[in-house]
């Protein structure tokens, strides 16, 4: 067959330009802005709107709705539930909710809408986890949290309580396992929302049961130093229903036994305590309906019932007519002020000083007293009028004397009337006079001139007998004559003899020296106890001077 070259290769460039439309429209169908796909983007888009626009109308309509007069909307799970029971096919996941195959950011603020996320199948969201420990004294729980979020990491972990943030921890994107350290201490029961963010956010709930409730005190301690201290006890927030309280002050903080609780009281009482020195603390037991026990106790409180420590009370001779009191006391509460001395229980002196819980010394010279023993007396006063009493006994300075032994010697005079000389006549052949003197120590007469012996019945006495006085030999001591006569023998011849005598005798008397022996030092209250440089009964007593 011959061929129409011209008319095949017009057949094949149709063919080749029929193939390129057919391309061109193919790809302007199945392309991603093909008509296939856009018909496809168009009801996905369809679907997220009519997704939207359902979540929409239950949080524009019912969720604000609820929330400007439910109470209960502060709940996370109050919104949860209303979701979930609006729309049957809806998930919520912590601030996310998922509408079939439609994923969104919850804004529970208003509540609204926040940013489309996509796909659920595509979201990553943290894993938070806690558990709850009870203490002991049932005070408070401790709730133990952990959470973890490797793609994205975690950037803070929020704890709720009844639709209130109450603790918050920030973190830089951490994408290892975080544990929460210190844990929570959670003080009151009830659920509680742990909220862990990276990318997205997720939670979970655990409840706190069994927390007994605090007691607030007003004031919760004062450690100022007083007579008397008041707190007013009241209930925090509790769960739980009280049956009974009771309270009892102890010195301790030391948990006392249930059974040593025997005073009752009830919420907002104030309770009072006195007549106690010390520190002291307020228990208050509490006990449910279910019979749960738990005992709470308030900060410390300073009571001062007791007057200053005194440590040393002297009274020492001042003067004849004085004495001086000091006083060392100390008070370690609210302080030592003021010290009283009293004499005889007079007040004789005040000394004060600005409240010092040191130790401090105070001294007086009280004068104008009578010279002798007295009573001495001091008070101290505390800051709070606390007093405490010491007492000791006094003497002034007393008059002194030197205690010595005595000597004791007889001392003789004459006592005579008339001159001392005896003239006598009769005498064979001649006549003379004769004198006398007198010994002091010994009171014997001695007679110059002749000497002379009679026997006459009315002669006195002769020389050749020992003297009464003195026990030695010596002529008569003359006593008494008056115009005697008699026979005086001389040389062995007799004579006769006339006197002429005046009365004369002798005094004896005793004087007192000091000794040598020295015995003490005595002392009295008056100036003329003891002479002054002399003898009383068989002392001798030397003034020294006031003692």
């Amino acid at each position: 067959r011959k061929i129409d070259l011209c008319s095949d290769y017009a057949q094949l460039v149709t063919l080749i330009v029929l193939l390129i439309l057919a391309a061109v429209s193919l790809s302007t169908v199945f392309s991603d802005k093909g008509v296939f796909i856009r018909a496809e983007n168009a009801g996905e888009k369809y679907n997220e709107a009519k997704a939207r626009e359902t979540l929409e109308t239950v949080l524009l309509a019912d969720g604000q709705y609820e929330k400007n007069i439910n109470p209960e909307y502060n709940k996370d799970e109050f919104l949860d539930e209303l979701i979930k029971s609006e729309i049957p096919s809806s998930e919520v996941k912590g601030d996310v909710v998922i509408v079939g195959e439609y994923a969104y950011e919850l804004d529970r603020s208003v509540p609204k809408i926040g940013r489309y996320l996509g796909n659920p199948k595509d979201l990553v969201f943290p894993t938070v986890n806690a558990t709850v420990q009870l203490a002991s004294d049932k005070k408070n729980a401790i709730i133990n949290i952990t959470a973890i979020e490797e793609k994205n990491g975690i950037n803070k972990i929020e704890i709720w309580i009844n639709g209130e943030k109450i603790a918050e921890y920030p973190y830089d994107n951490v994408k290892t396992e975080i544990t929460v350290n210190p844990p929570y201490i959670a003080t009151q029961n009830g659920e509680y929302t742990i909220k862990a963010y990276g990318d997205l956010m997720a939670s979970t709930t655990v409840e706190v049961t069994g927390i007994m409730p605090g007691i607030e005190f007003e004031p919760n301690g004062n450690t100022t130093w007083e007579k008397e201290h008041s707190t007013k006890i009241k209930l925090q927030e509790t769960e739980e229903k009280i049956k009974t309280m009771k309270y009892q002050w102890s010195n301790s903080v030391t948990e006392p036994a249930d059974n040593t609780f025997t005073e009752n009281c009830k919420n907002g009482d104030t309770i009072t305590k006195n007549n106690v020195t010390g520190t002291y603390y307020l228990w208050i037991l509490l006990e449910t309906e279910s019979g749960a026990t738990a005992k709470r106790r308030s900060e410390r409180f300073n009571f001062d019932n007791e007057g200053p420590t005194i440590t040393a009370f002297t009274a020492t001779k001042y003067s004849e007519t004085g004495i001086t009191l000091s006083a060392t006391a100390q008070d370690i509460k609210s302080g030592a002020v003021k010290f009283e001395f009293y004499v005889d229980d007079v007040l004789k002196g005040t000394e004060t000083c600005t409240a010092t819980t040191s130790s401090v010394t105070k001294t007086v010279n009280i004068t104008g007293l009578s010279t002798g023993s007295h009573s001495c007396k001091v008070i101290v006063y505390d800051a709070k009028n606390n007093k405490s009493t010491k007492t000791a006994s006094g003497t002034t300075k007393l008059y002194t004397w030197t205690k010595w032994s005595t000597v004791v010697t007889n001392v003789y005079g004459e006592k005579r009337q008339g001159e001392t000389t005896i003239w006598y006549n009769g005498h064979p052949g001649s006549s003379a006079w004769s004198s006398y003197t007198i010994n002091s120590r010994t009171g014997c007469f001695s007679v110059s001139g002749p000497i002379y012996s009679d026997c006459g019945s009315s002669v006195v006495g002769h020389y050749s007998s020992p003297c009464s006085i003195c026990q030695t030999s010596c002529i008569p001591y003359l006593y008494y004559g008056n115009n005697q006569s008699g026979y005086i023998w001389h040389n062995g011849e007799r004579g006769t003899y006339k006197l002429f005598l005046k009365i004369v005798s002798y005094v004896k008397s005793t004087t007192t020296t000091k000794g040598t022996t020295q015995y003490s030092d005595v002392t009295a209250n008056s100036s003329s106890a003891y002479p002054s440089n002399g003898a009383s009964g068989s002392y001798w007593y030397v003034y020294k001077g006031v003692y």
